[in-house]
C-alpha cells in the first residue's frame, strides 16, 4: 500500500503528537535540555575530587531513593521516563537523575571494543535558575 502526501503528512502528525504526548512537561524538558548542554561528560570527566566524594555519599542516595530517572529510549517495565528530545547531549550521558529539590546527576560513561569502558557520575545544582555543574567523578573499576 502507498501513502499519498495527504497520507504521509497525518503519519508525521501523528508521530510528533505521539512524541510530545512522551515527553516530560515544559518546565522539566527545560531542565533536562539544560543539564545535557552542560560540558562535562559522565564517565570521562573528573575534577572537585573531595565534593564528589561527599555528595557520592549524600546525593546519590537520595537521588536513587526519590529523584525522578530521565533516558534516552523507555523500555517496557522501565523506570526511566523519556527525557524528551533536546538539541544538545553528552553523548556519554545514560540516564539523568532529577532531584530531589535542585539537585540532579548525570550518569553513563564511554563505550567501545563491544561494551562499557568507564562509568562515572556528574553532580549538577540549579541555583538562580540556572543548573552548573559542581563535580565529576569516575567509579573505579571493579
Amino acid at each position: 500500500m502507498r501513502l499519498g502526501a495527504g497520507g504521509r503528512a497525518l503519519l508525521i502528525v501523528l508521530a510528533v503528537q505521539l512524541a510530545a504526548a512522551c515527553a516530560p512537561p515544559p518546565a522539566v524538558q527545560a531542565d533536562l535540555c539544560a543539564i545535557q548542554a552542560l560540558p562535562s561528560r559522565p564517565g570521562q570527566d573528573s575534577f572537585d575530587a573531595p565534593l564528589a566524594q561527599v555528595l557520592r555519599q549524600t546525593l546519590d542516595p537520595r537521588g536513587q531513593s526519590r529523584g525522578q530517572a530521565y533516558g534516552p529510549a523507555v523500555a517496557a517495565g522501565s523506570a526511566l521516563s523519556w527525557w524528551g528530545p533536546c538539541p544538545v547531549r553528552a553523548a556519554t550521558t545514560e540516564m539523568i537523575l532529577l532531584g530531589p529539590g535542585p539537585y540532579a546527576m548525570t550518569k553513563g560513561g564511554p563505550r567501545g571494543r563491544g561494551g562499557q569502558t568507564a562509568f562515572g557520575t556528574c553532580y549538577h545544582l540549579k541555583a538562580h535558575g540556572r543548573w552548573r555543574t559542581l563535580a565529576c567523578r569516575i567509579n573505579p573499576a571493579s
